[in-house]
């Protein structure tokens, strides 16, 4: 999920204002990349007898997450995590800690080294 410029929180929050049309167009660009990395990831994981559904929305990342949990019935979500806590999480807006917040879907964490996205 690829924040909207209304959606924006953490220390990127801020800067955007400054920049609004340079913003937009990063989060353009964070949109692609998204992209480009879901398909070469689902390239990778294809099997015969296996299914991947993949997709790019935009709009606050834990409100979506949670609402497509929801909406598709969803047993599991598996979300990556920086591993942020305390402080750091709160500054960032905690995406991993929000989805828990707002959904009764257990959620699974899987912490990512800092090269992954």
């Amino acid at each position: 999920v690829i924040p909207t410029f209304a959606t924006m929180k953490g220390t990127r929050a801020a800067p955007s204002k400054f920049l609004p049309g340079t913003t937009d167009r990063m989060l353009d660009m964070a949109a692609e990349e998204a992209e480009r990395y879901l398909r070469d990831t689902r390239a990778l994981l294809a099997k015969p007898g296996v299914t991947i559904d993949a997709e790019i929305d935009r709009g606050d990342p834990a409100r979506v997450i949670a609402k497509a949990a929801s909406a598709r019935g969803s047993r599991l979500i598996v979300l990556g995590t920086h591993g942020k806590a305390g402080i750091d999480a709160l500054g960032e807006g905690s995406v991993a800690s929000t989805v828990c917040a707002q959904t009764a879907t257990p959620v699974l964490l899987i912490p990512l080294s800092p090269k992954e996205p």
